[in-house]
């Protein structure tokens, strides 16, 4: 484990620098959105912090999660009074309820998409079917048979 004092000198070295790594970055934007009454979200954080969302979930995932989780009380207990510590969880709840119905409704959508791919491979293969058999009663009907003289 780190030592306090190490931290602070890995974080003085961080905002010393000329450009602020993407871990600081998050960490001001979710104090920030905390101490607005809002609950940080990583592309929220993000947004604010003014870093690429992509490379961050690849990268900090497990940062961006500690920070969403955490920063809110932290803040709420340091703002004491400021901001309601309440509604800071309550949207961090409905939050965590939407990307759970977000992935079910996905899960959903898959599986419904892969049966009506069954469907239309089926349909697609009758459609050739008639073709065929349509193209090949065209062909018998189409035949000329040549006249034999009668003599």
């Amino acid at each position: 484990m780190t030592s306090s004092r190490e931290l602070a000198q890995a974080l003085a070295d961080a905002l010393r620098e000329e450009q602020v790594a993407v871990p600081t970055r998050a960490l001001i934007a979710a104090v920030l959105m905390s101490a607005r009454g809002g609950a940080p979200t990583r592309l929220g954080m993000s947004k604010v912090g003014g870093y690429s969302y992509g490379s961050s979930q690849t990268h900090y995932g497990d940062l961006l999660d500690a920070l969403c989780e955490h920063v809110p009380h932290l803040v709420a207990e340091m703002a004491d009074d400021i901001v309601d510590p309440a509604a800071a969880a309550r949207l961090r709840d409905d939050l965590q309820q939407r990307d759970a119905s977000l992935a079910a409704l996905r899960a959903e959508h898959a599986a419904l998409t892969e049966r009506h791919e069954h469907l239309r491979r089926y349909a697609l293969a009758a459609h050739e079917r008639l073709r065929a058999v349509e193209g090949d009663q065209g062909l018998e009907e189409a035949r000329v048979l040549p006249f034999q003289p009668v003599g």
